[in-house]
């Protein structure tokens, strides 16, 4: 899709150009009509066109058999409509000084070479099918992590009640570790009261002692972790560290963090977000006692630093509370003890109807996959499921086997077979993650579509700006050259060069647009910065034509802009060339690829260094000789110092990005 986008993009740089010639007509033509020039230009750009259009559709004939005929019905268009031949003809009509004739020409070409873009692209309609579907995939990713973190907290219950002397067992084993560590926690409080008499010394001391029991406590929670399902304890790791993970270092506040048992909570996904990995098998509801004991291990944490410190009475506090939320813990596991060990014969109904209403709720996440399904298959292109019932969604089959392994757990429980309800609640669960790894995999494929798609728009923006610099730039040549042969310019001469100026400025504005995008990505580093630096010389130019300078330095600027355009042009071919070639897309653990490779953003990195030492070398020269520096150029020394800092930040950035 990249390709044909590029296409478009191409097609629509002759609307531009076009469309100036036609506001220029109204004026009269100087001298060897330039607006013939200019509308050759733009025929032979068109020819240039309808090469590559013939290029392309033969190199897709096979293998993007539809892409092809979408560019055989422009190309069979643009013949029918004979634009090029057209354009011929308003040339001539521009030759001959008949602007009235040659401007209705070109507005009929406009339109139609816009009615050819509305053929080749539908550009509007396929960014928002694959918005469409990116918003709806992850809509299906919340639902389903939802499901996991119910149908997990069913299993645990139907695991408690199919070997009651096992639960009841493990849960006195628990009870008794943990009135040991409040016993424990006890002495750590009386400990620092007596230490803190004698000082930072004495309160360090204390500070192991806590730890002791803070281990004491984590010892508890991986217990409870794991036998809820998890494959390892949530402070443990694969290996040793001093501090479990995500504590704040001794003295640190603690920073916000998701409890045992907790699913993290994050910002809603959009396609330049990364996508969140393996996050499935830790969604589960919180067993008994699990907040307060991960409460009490962050207060003890807290206080070992503040015991380091020599803060006493903040330790103390600290070391009150995780104590509270210890005896919290054990409220809460003597309470399930009691209720499992009391459990009524009325529980299993209990039970199913919570089954029940899980799969219901997975019912109707099958049956949204099914309604998109349909609505897919009923557009250009659409496949149907072997069942025509619509083209089959991402996860759609797990999870309707899903479906089917509750409705199975729900009988058994009815049956009151716990165990083999705990069976098919597994094998729910395993079909759960299996749709929700599908959903993922696809979202990230979008993502990668997306900056495809990005990098394509972009290409074609920057195309279009070059080629609208390059015209003010020789505009603004020819005006110095006026100036230099006629002492200064004449008012009309002044009011045309106020276009130039204009015009500068709007090409400012389309420079903003394109840093959106860029800032919206969020992926790049350098990219950023020398696009902002683009609109920022744009303004530059303006204020000075705007004060009708048009000599050396203001065309020097000019040519730095067009330089850099064409720098940017070549850095996005080579991302949609690397990512077309090798696939490589965004989203698991590592996170969004970038927009541009580092190998790009280097290279304009070190184009960036090579136009600030230009640019002062063009500083210098516009200097009078043995005088300062006038307010402009003062104005515009100031910019390069500043530029140098940030080419230093971006270095540094780049270098922490790595490879």
């Amino acid at each position: 899709m990249a390709r044909i986008a590029i296409w478009g993009l191409l097609l629509g740089q002759l609307v531009w150009p076009l469309a100036a010639c036609c506001q220029d007509a109204a004026a009269p033509p100087a001298g060897t009509t330039p607006l013939g020039v200019r509308q050759q230009r733009v025929e032979r750009m068109m020819e240039d066109l309808e090469r590559k259009f013939i290029s392309l559709q033969r190199s897709l004939g096979e293998t993007e058999p539809e892409r092809a005929k979408k560019l055989k019905e422009t190309f069979d268009k643009a013949k029918e409509l004979l634009i090029q031949q057209r354009m011929g003809d308003v040339t001539k009509l521009l030759d001959q000084a008949r602007l009235d004739t040659a401007t209705e020409g070109q507005k009929a070409i406009l339109t139609d070479i816009r009615t050819l873009l509305e053929i080749l692209l539908d550009e509007k309609s396929d960014r928002d099918k694959a918005r469409e579907e990116f918003e709806r995939l992850s809509e299906w990713k919340k639902q389903i992590e939802k499901l996991i973190g119910q149908e997990k907290g069913a299993k645990r219950e139907s695991d408690k009640v199919s070997d009651k002397a096992k639960a009841l067992a493990d849960l006195q084993a628990k009870i008794k570790a943990l009135e040991k560590a409040i016993e424990a926690q006890k002495q750590v409080i009386g400990a620092t009261e007596e230490a803190r008499a004698e000082g930072i010394q004495g309160l360090g001391k204390i500070a192991g002692e806590q730890g002791a029991v803070r281990q004491q406590a984590q010892a508890i929670a991986n217990q409870i972790a794991k036998e809820a399902g998890d494959k390892k304890g949530p402070f443990e790791a694969d290996t040793p560290q001093a501090n479990p993970p995500g504590d704040a270092k001794p003295g640190e506040a603690k920073p916000a963090e998701a409890k045992p048992g907790e699913a993290a909570e994050g910002a809603a996904e959009s396609p330049s977000a990364p996508a969140a990995s393996e996050s499935a098998p830790n969604i589960r509801p919180a067993e008994p006692g699990e907040k307060p004991l991960g409460q009490a291990i962050a207060d003890q944490q807290a206080a070992e630093g503040k015991l380091q410190e020599g803060k006493g009475k903040a330790a103390q506090q600290d070391e009150q509370t995780a104590l509270s939320n210890l005896q919290r813990a054990l409220g809460e596991l003597k309470n399930e003890q009691s209720r499992i060990a009391s459990l009524p014969p009325e529980a299993f109904e209990k039970m199913a109807g919570k089954q029940d209403d899980i799969k219901n709720q997975t019912a109707n996440l099958d049956q949204k996959m099914q309604q998109a399904g349909s609505q897919s298959s009923g557009q250009p292109g659409g496949e149907g499921g072997a069942d025509g019932a619509g083209k089959p969604q991402p996860g759609q089959q797990k999870v309707q086997q899903a479906q089917k392994s509750m409705q199975q757990a729900s009988g058994d429980l009815r049956k009151q077979e716990p165990k083999d309800a705990s069976r098919q609640q597994g094998k729910a669960i395993q079909d759960l993650e299996a749709a929700l790894q599908e959903i993922e995999e696809r979202l990230a494929q979008l993502r990668e579509e997306t900056q495809l798609e990005k990098l394509a728009r972009l290409e074609g923006r920057f195309r279009e700006m070059l080629a609208r610099q390059q015209m003010a730039t020789l505009d603004t040549a020819a005006f110095e050259t006026k100036r230099q042969a006629e002492g200064e310019l004449k008012r009309s001469d002044r009011l045309a060069l106020g276009k130039v100026s204009a015009e500068e400025g709007a090409l400012a504005e389309a420079a903003q647009l394109a840093l959106d995008i860029i800032l919206d990505d969020g992926t790049s580093v350098v990219f950023p910065d020398v696009v902002e630096q683009v609109r920022d010389d744009l303004l530059s130019v303006k204020k000075l034509l705007d004060t009708s300078r048009t000599d050396a330095y203001t065309q020097t600027l000019q040519k730095e802009i067009e330089i850099t355009l064409e720098e940017l042009i070549e850095a996005l071919q080579q991302a949609q060339q690397q990512k077309e070639s090798t696939g490589s897309g965004g989203g698991g653990g590592g996170g969004m690829e970038p927009l541009l490779p580092n190998s790009a953003e280097l290279k304009l990195l070190r184009s960036a260094q090579l136009r600030i030492n230009r640019r002062t070398l063009a500083i210098d020269a516009a200097r009078p000789k043995d005088a300062e520096l006038d307010e402009t150029l003062r104005a515009e020394a100031q910019t390069i110092t500043g530029r140098q800092a940030e080419i230093a930040e971006m270095t540094i950035q780049i270098l922490e990005r790595g490879p």
